[in-house]
């Protein structure tokens, strides 16, 4: 009996490891950055972070029956126009540099020029397209960057994907998961996979409950890592290796035991997050969460040095600062709701607001309502 149960365990795991072949050649290691994060009092430094802040400025987006944004997915900032995925309306709508709205792309359908689920996007590097990625009907389609008319299809791409880019003009990157949850990553060309990974040497699951993940565009590869995931990985044409790894000391990520995300927040008591990482020309930011806190950690790889802190109400460039959903250059693009522009003004009052930005950036969010869409904040450093 014994011996029965050996030989069907060891046909298992050779049909589950058959099922998804990994290119370990792919995968190389390197010397990491190890990024210590241990947030103390002695080590809350908010106020150099926003010192260090040149300009903030505000962009907030036009607000019409056609443009309303429900949640914002997604954003990249390209050719002076900002592109904002919005899952919960399931569209993507393009607004110029000063928040004027331009046109939207929402043909949900089955048809060969819809879509049903847009799980990403991103900008084609040939400059002339948007491209959306729909992960109910596995397949992705391309848009005209300059006013959204459809283009083509590509139906024959990997199952079960979350997210994809273009490492070049010719290869694309997609992520995908395995019915144990495990995140795959397949490099594909001409609609063939040529290469694929695991986001860990050892073969660890990397485990997603409904989180942020994809990938990061910088100026000389992608980034991407998950949310309960110490390591950042950088990912270029021919090999991804770990670029960076964040020490949490003491605070350790827990290994979710339910899919739900909300569910995990209210029972887990000693949560560590961390959310968002975005790469600019100078810095690695990371937005984290550790006990149920927000932090944000500034680290400058040319120098080794970390500058981090808690997020405070009571200061207001901190305040616009911290929502960051994106980069480009040496900017942090952040957003706040209109309904917390609203609050932000009653709480610190007119005064001290227009005090602590300028008046021509005051102007914009006065008249403000709190149903009106978001606010972006250009942060440049």
């Amino acid at each position: 009996m014994r011996t029965l149960f050996y030989i069907l365990s060891v046909l298992v795991i050779i049909l589950i490891g058959c099922s998804r072949k990994v290119d370990k050649s792919y995968f190389l290691r390197s010397n990491k950055q190890v990024i210590t994060v241990t947030p103390s009092p002695k080590s809350d430094n908010l106020h150099q972070i926003v010192d260090s802040i040149k300009r903030q400025v505000l962009v907030p987006l036009e607000t019409s029956h056609k443009s309303l944004i429900s949640r914002i997915s997604k954003i990249e900032f390209y050719n002076n126009h900002f592109y904002i995925l919005d899952k919960a309306s399931y569209s993507l709508m393009v607004f110029d540099k000063n928040g004027a709205f331009k046109f939207k792309i929402s043909a949900r359908g089955k048809g060969p020029k819809d879509f049903l689920v847009p799980s990403d996007f991103c900008i084609h590097p040939n400059d002339k397209s948007i491209v959306i990625l729909d992960g109910e009907l596995d397949k992705i389609l391309f848009f005209d960057i300059n006013n959204g008319t459809f283009q083509k299809s590509l139906n024959k791409i990997p199952p079960k994907f979350g997210a994809m880019s273009f490492l070049d003009e010719e290869i694309m990157i997609f992520q995908s998961f395995s019915r144990k949850n495990t995140c795959f990553y397949d490099v594909v060309k001409n609609n063939k996979i040529i290469g694929n990974f695991l986001p860990c040497p050892d073969g660890i699951p990397s485990i997603h409950i409904g989180t942020q993940f994809g990938f990061y565009n910088t100026k000389d590869g992608y980034l991407t890592k998950s949310i309960f995931n110490d390591t950042i990985y950088k990912v270029t044409t021919d090999s991804v290796y770990p670029k960076y790894y964040i020490d949490f000391g003491k605070n350790k990520f827990n290994t979710p035991s339910t899919r739900n995300f909300k569910e995990y927040i209210k029972t887990e008591t000693q949560t560590v997050l961390s959310f968002n990482y975005y790469e600019t020309d100078k810095f690695l930011e990371i937005d984290y969460i550790i006990d149920k806190k927000a932090y944000k950690a500034f680290y400058y790889p040319n120098t080794g040095d970390l500058i981090q802190g808690r997020q405070k109400t009571s200061d207001i460039k901190a305040v616009l600062l911290f929502g960051s959903i994106s980069s480009f250059e040496n900017c942090l693009i952040s957003k706040i709701s209109a309904h917390g522009v609203t609050e932000l003004l009653k709480s610190v009052g007119f005064e001290n607001f227009e005090n602590s930005v300028s008046e021509e950036e005051y102007i914009k969010i006065a008249n403000i309502k709190k149903d009106d869409n978001p606010v972006l904040v250009l942060n440049y450093f």
